[in-house]
């Protein structure tokens, strides 16, 4: 349900027709995992999963990533603070190796690549993108997308740079 989230009806008739699963698991890694279990068992086709500190992700960025999926392959898109950004997959049950990853750690990328090439898979880098973890960074990614939702929000914090 959408109702405690920022702009939830927005959200709510965004994703209408879309299967949505809880959260279920211990850590990050866990959680992540599980939820690519549930897409695998009610779909059957490529995973395009993204990190939602992102706002300057574009469509483009997005074709990019997915034009590369293929079985055998997980795309991979690295953050600058040593995390990703975005994970794809022809097979949604390989993220299981998600599980034994440490998240939200300088060398979560490294680890992650590490584990989906020790499952067998070609690991194909995307284009690294910034994500918005500290101030500085909130201030960097605002500039780099000045007429997005993020930018506008920021500028309205009084901390915009």
């Amino acid at each position: 349900s959408f109702a405690d989230a920022v702009d939830g009806r927005t959200l709510a008739q965004a994703t209408s027709g879309w299967q949505v699963f809880a959260q279920s698991g211990g850590g990050l890694g866990d959680r992540l995992a599980h939820a690519h279990r549930q897409v695998a068992r009610n779909d059957s086709g490529p995973v395009v999963q993204v990190g939602m500190d992102t706002p300057q992700l574009t469509p483009a960025h997005l074709l990019a990533v997915s034009t590369q999926v293929r079985p055998g392959t997980a795309v991979l898109g690295p953050a600058l603070d040593g995390g990703w950004w975005v994970l794809a997959l022809a097979d949604a049950t390989a993220a299981g190796v998600l599980a034994g990853v440490p998240m939200s750690t300088p060398e979560t990328h490294e680890l992650t690549r590490a584990a989906l090439v020790g499952a067998g898979l070609e690991v194909v880098p995307a284009e690294p993108l910034r994500d918005v973890d500290t101030v500085e960074d909130a201030v960097a990614v605002a500039a780099l997308a000045p007429q997005s939702r993020f930018a506008s929000a920021w500028q309205r914090t009084g901390r915009a740079g």
